[in-house]
């Protein structure tokens, strides 16, 4: 019985060559559309569920009220916080804190390179966020400051083919060895670092340290493992009491952000990790349905159209004694294996697209036979297409009367093309959106890659000095602000420079915020904005081409109209 129903089926696409094309064609291109996009939402849905204890890690999250009208959200906290929570506070089974680099330059061999996945973490960051390692170990890592664990692809880049473990490379003047390397993270996990160096190489003088043991200073990431009773508001409430007594009227007030829904933060003041916004997973879900829709309601026009042609076929079995049901069910299982074969091409669609989406994406999506997201996908996308395709034209052709065509009434006068006409409608309209959306998306992209911001963004040149240069007994101003000037001085004295400026901070990614130091006349008393700030010289203005809606720009060598802050 089976063999006869394929042998029914593949005569059929046969006999009905063209329309079996435009079908199959339709529905692969509209299943290709929407696995590929179904790929990058599985990934988002899935950030950080791989590790062990994903459900039991959370981040510490401070609200700092700053005004009564403005509450700062941190992802920071201070660096005794961990190891102060977990000896005073029961349900907290393991600590760890994380600290991002600022994109040291790095000597491996006699080639250097920039490196700006740099992550400094403690003893117990491969204990809740467990890593493979392909070489070394996490054993004796955290016990020596000058240690460098990297990642498969990170060693590679560094020294090629040959061994990484025990390697030397040097950052300014300190030497660090590789003592372990470790598998490149998954798509999906929030900590995608290259390289991890312990916490302790931060520190490189006193005055550092006293810094960052201060508890006013919020400058690390802080995550707990809670054991499985414990009660994360309880937690909070306790961490919040902790904070709020090293603080001098502090007003701070503490929540504990689940790992699994770290991915999806968007009231941060501001992050060090990738982040997206929830919405923009429901927005691509639902294109995804609005495409595969599109290409069920092409197949489903196109079935219901040529329904007349199989009045014969259908009465012939209603009167050897097919019932309405076993037909219902010969054209669900009839659109099965459309859809089915349908899948099958489009795979090998999605399979030769992956290099677009990984273009589009920035992430390197794979799909393999034996990946796990390709086996979730797949089924979901063929039960829901053969549904879409097959319920309305299994209605329709199983329902008429023999006697009723044996008297002359066509299957479009038993049954009225009234949704016929609302499919064609939703289906031109659905098109027409998206054809609109598409259109707009990619002015506004073309607008935001082509706009100049006001000045040449491919004539000017950033050159960061490493702040650990200065380091050594804390910031050294004076020091900082001579050398500054000198390199500023060395490259104007250059033809190949028209003007050279000195600022603390880019001007594309400006990230010291403070509130309570500012004053000026008419400020109301509980008037205490959030303000960024960016130090600059006389000629930053001409350069960035900055137009003041009041008064002058700052004149070289008056001190009273600038000052500078590190």
């Amino acid at each position: 019985m089976l063999l006869h129903h394929f042998r029914s089926f593949f005569r059929s696409l046969r006999r009905n060559g063209l329309v079996s094309i435009v079908n199959i064609t339709g529905l692969s291109i509209g299943m290709t559309a929407a696995v590929l996009i179904l790929l990058w939402v599985q990934n988002e849905t899935s950030y950080d569920d791989f590790y062990p204890d994903a459900g039991r890690i959370y981040r510490v999250t401070n609200h700092i009220t700053i005004t009564k009208t403005d509450t700062w959200i941190w992802e920071d906290s201070p660096l005794l916080l961990a190891e102060s929570a977990e000896k005073d506070i029961p349900g907290i089974q393991g600590t760890t804190r994380l600290f991002t680099g600022n994109g040291p330059v790095l000597q491996a061999g006699d080639r250097l390179f920039r490196e700006k996945n740099l992550a400094y973490v403690d003893s117990g960051w491969f204990s809740l966020f467990p890593s493979t390692f392909i070489a070394g170990n996490a054993a004796a890592f955290p016990d020596h400051p000058h240690s460098m664990i990297l990642t498969a692809s990170t060693a590679k880049k560094y020294f090629g083919s040959a061994e990484a473990l025990g390697q030397i490379i040097r950052i300014d003047t300190v030497s660090y060895q590789v003592r372990g390397v470790v598998a490149d993270p998954p798509l999906n996990a929030s900590f995608r670092f290259d390289l991890f160096m312990p916490i302790g190489a931060r520190v490189s003088g006193p005055g550092q340290e006293k810094y960052d043991r201060d508890w006013g200073n919020f400058i690390c990431m802080t995550f707990l493992r809670l054991d499985k009773n414990a009660q994360p508001a309880s937690v909070a409430r306790q961490l919040t009491a902790m904070l709020n007594g090293h603080q001098n009227g502090g007003k701070v007030w503490t929540t504990l952000q689940p790992l699994q829904e770290m991915h999806f933060e968007t009231q941060l003041q501001s992050s060090r990790i990738v982040h997206n916004d929830r919405r923009s997973v429901y927005i691509f879900s639902g294109l995804a349905a609005l495409l595969l829709l599109i290409a069920c309601i092409n197949y489903v026009n196109l079935t219901t159209a040529r329904a007349g042609l199989r009045v014969r076929e259908v009465s012939v079995r209603k009167i050897v004694g097919a019932g309405r049901r076993q037909l219902f069910g010969r054209f669900i299982a009839e659109s099965v294996r459309v859809s089915a074969v349908a899948l099958l091409i489009s795979l090998l669609l999605v399979w030769l697209s992956l290099p677009l989406l990984r273009q589009l994406t920035g992430q390197d999506f794979t799909f393999t036979p034996d990946s796990p997201v390709l086996w979730k996908i797949l089924p979901g996308t063929l039960v829901l297409t053969s549904i879409l395709n097959g319920i309305y034209p299994a209605l329709l052709l199983s329902s008429f009367s023999p006697l009723q065509i044996l008297r002359g009434a066509g299957i479009l006068r038993i049954r009225g093309v009234a949704f016929r006409k609302i499919l064609v409608v939703g289906q031109f309209t659905i098109a027409i959106v998206l054809v609109l959306g598409t259109i707009v998306a990619n002015r506004q992209l073309h607008f935001i890659q082509r706009t100049t911001g006001g000045y040449d963004r491919s004539q000017i040149m950033e050159i960061g000095i490493p702040v650990s240069y200065f380091a050594h007994d804390h910031y050294d101003r004076k020091k900082m602000k001579a050398l500054s000037e000198a390199f500023r001085q060395d490259l104007s004295s250059r033809s190949s420079f028209s003007q050279v400026v000195t600022a603390s901070e880019s001007i594309v990614n400006l990230t010291t915020m403070g509130s309570g130091g500012f004053d000026w006349d008419g400020r109301q008393k509980d008037f205490k904005p959030s303000l960024t700030r960016l130090s600059a010289d006389a000629g930053f203005a001409r350069m960035f081409n900055l137009a003041l809606t009041d008064g002058r720009w700052f004149r070289r060598a008056t001190r009273t109209t600038i000052r500078t802050w590190y």
